[in-house]
C-alpha cells in the first residue's frame, strides 16, 4: 500500500480524491475565464459589424439606389397577359329561366 508522503495523517484515497476535485475546480475557472474572453470578442465583432451594416444602409438610402434598367418589352408583355387572366371573369353564357324557374 502506498505510505501518506505529505504527512496530511489522511488515507491516499481522500488525498487523491482531494486532488482530482482541485484540478476539476481549476479546470472550470479556466474554462469560464475563455468562455468569458470569447464571449467579449464575440459581443466586440457583433458591434463592430452591427456599425458597419448601418453605415452601410445610410450609404445607400443617402445616394439612392441610382439607375434603374428599364423594363423589358417582353416582361412587359407577360405582365400584362398575367393581369388579364387574374381579374374575375363573367360568364359568357345566359341562364334561360321559366317562370316557374326551370331552366329551358
Amino acid at each position: 500500500m502506498v505510505k501518506d508522503l505529505l504527512k496530511f495523517g489522511l488515507g491516499v484515497s481522500y488525498i487523491i480524491i482531494a486532488t482530482i476535485a482541485l484540478f476539476g475546480i481549476l479546470n472550470m475557472v479556466t474554462i469560464w475565464f475563455f468562455t468569458r474572453s470569447m464571449l467579449r470578442g464575440l459581443l466586440n465583432r457583433v458591434n463592430q459589424l452591427d456599425s458597419t451594416l448601418a453605415e452601410a444602409i445610410q450609404t445607400v438610402v443617402g445616394n439612392g439606389l441610382g439607375e434603374v434598367e428599364p423594363v423589358n418589352p417582353v416582361q412587359l408583355m407577360l405582365m400584362e397577359l398575367f393581369k388579364q387572366h387574374m381579374q374575375p371573369k363573367t360568364p359568357n353564357l345566359e341562364l334561360l329561366k321559366d317562370d316557374k324557374g326551370k331552366f329551358i
